[in-house]
C-alpha cells in the first residue's frame, strides 16, 4: 500500500509531487502537515500529533470532513513525524512518499526528518522524500542487513543526481552519470558526488558499505515527456 506522510515543512505543488502521490491509498498528516497539504491542494485522511501547530478551528474543520484524528501517544519522546511514519507502517505501508520534510524554520526538525530516510526502524518500508522537483531516498550498505543499497532515477539528460555520505561510505559505483564512479570511498562532509548529471534517461548510485542519501533533481522542472 502506498501511503503519503505529510510533515510540517513547505509542500510546494509540482508535477513530480502529483506523480509520486498518485495512487496513494492513505494520506497521513503530522500535525501542521495537514495545513501544508491543504495549501498544495491535497487533503489528509488521518492527522496525528500533539496539535500544537493546528488551531482549534482547523482541527474542527478537519473532523467535520471526516478526517481521522489520532492523538500523539507521547509528545516528549517522539516527534509528530516519527509517530506519523510509525502509523503508516502499522497501517500496512509498502511504500511511503514523504512530503514537507524541509522542517520550515526549524533546522533540528529538518535534520531529523531527512534522517528518517536511513532509519533502521523504517528500512523495511521504502521512503521517498519529495520537495518541488527533487526526490531523495536513503541507502544502506550490505553489512547493515537491511534497506536498499541502490538508487536509480528516471529523468532527462542533465538532471542533477547527488549522493550525500552520512559517515564513511565504501564502494560507491555509478551508472548513467556524466562523471562515473567505480568503487569510490567517501567520508562524511566531503562533497565527492554532488551535482553529477544523468547522461540519458536513467542513472544512479550503488554503495557497498555505510549509509547515504541519494537525490535527483529535475532541472527542467518537468517529468520526461511532459
Amino acid at each position: 500500500m502506498k501511503i503519503v506522510v505529510a510533515l510540517g515543512g513547505e509542500i510546494a505543488d509540482s508535477g513530480l509531487l502529483r506523480a509520486r502521490v498518485a495512487g496513494a491509498e492513505l494520506t497521513i498528516a503530522a500535525d501542521s502537515g495537514a495545513a501544508r497539504l491543504e495549501q498544495a491542494g491535497l487533503s489528509p485522511d488521518v492527522v496525528i500529533g500533539d496539535f500544537d501547530s493546528l488551531s482549534e478551528s482547523e482541527l474542527a474543520a478537519l473532523q467535520e470532513r471526516g478526517v481521522e484524528n489520532v492523538p500523539h501517544p507521547d509528545p516528549q519522546q517522539r516527534t509528530d513525524g516519527h509517530v506519523a511514519l510509525q502509523l503508516a507502517a502499522e497501517r500496512g505501508a509498502s511504500e511511503v512518499i514523504l512530503l514537507g520534510a524541509g522542517g520550515g524554520e526549524r533546522l533540528d526538525h529538518q535534520l531529523t526528518n531527512l534522517l528518517f530516510l536511513v532509519a533502521e526502524e523504517f528500512a523495511a518500508v521504502p521512503i521517498s522524500a519529495v520537495s518541488l522537483w527533487t526526490e531523495a531516498v536513503g541507502l544502506h550498505g550490505h553489512e547493515t542487513g537491511f534497506g536498499r543499497d541502490e538508487a536509480r532515477f528516471a529523468g532527462e539528460p542533465g538532471d542533477y543526481v547527488s549522493l550525500v555520505a552520512l559517515g564513511a561510505v565504501r564502494g560507491v559505483t555509478s551508472d548513467g552519470l556524466r562523471w562515473p564512479l567505480e568503487g569510490v570511498d567517501m567520508e562524511l562532509g566531503l562533497a565527492g558526488a554532488i551535482s553529477n548529471e544523468l547522461t540519458g534517461s536513467a542513472g544512479g548510485f550503488r554503495i557497498e558499505a555505510g549509509q547515504a542519501i541519494a537525490t535527483h533533481t529535475f532541472r527542467k522542472g518537468r517529468l520526461p515527456g511532459g
